[in-house]
């Protein structure tokens, strides 16, 4: 086939609301990704908030990736984010944190990340955050977790 069916896989990707309808899938990319991971009420938990903003990159129907926060008075607490296996290196995640950048009320992103998770510091630190602080034994008591941050657009 020519160019035009790789045109065709990349503009089926679409962003879009997750539900607890979705928590199944949410949960297999979980389970696919995390050494621990968490368990259904916990995504439940932030699917149903009133200031959930959980979004994820479905390519049809198939869920690739997620991401799930609060926002609150304009800032958003990163709580989860997560590309399926086989889905990792195409952009997704980074695809889901320029959706959230872009969105209004959001003037900031906060998250923690594994002070050991060296990707996904590099990959947060790519996407424009800066570290501010440090939580100790944050993870079960003994990894500490690296604050970082990122202003939006609307933010700077």
């Amino acid at each position: 086939m020519g160019d035009g069916s790789k045109q065709n896989a990349k503009s089926s990707l679409e962003v879009r609301r997750i539900t607890c309808n979705d928590l199944s899938d949410i949960k297999k990319i979980a389970d696919k990704t995390f050494p621990r991971p968490w368990g259904e009420k916990d995504f439940a938990y932030f699917l149903a908030h009133e200031h959930g903003w959980c979004r994820g990159v479905f390519e049809g129907n198939s869920l690739c990736a997620y991401l799930l926060s609060l926002v609150v008075q304009g800032e958003m607490d990163l709580v989860s984010i997560a590309t399926a296996p086989e889905q990792q290196r195409k952009g997704h995640a980074a695809r889901l944190v320029e959706t959230a950048a872009s969105e209004k009320p959001i003037h900031r992103i906060l998250l923690e990340v594994n002070i050991n998770n060296t990707d996904a510091i590099r990959f947060y630190e790519k996407m424009g955050f800066k570290q501010y602080g440090t939580r100790l034994k944050y993870y079960e008591g003994k990894d500490d977790a690296l604050l970082m941050e990122k202003a939006t657009k609307k933010g700077n």
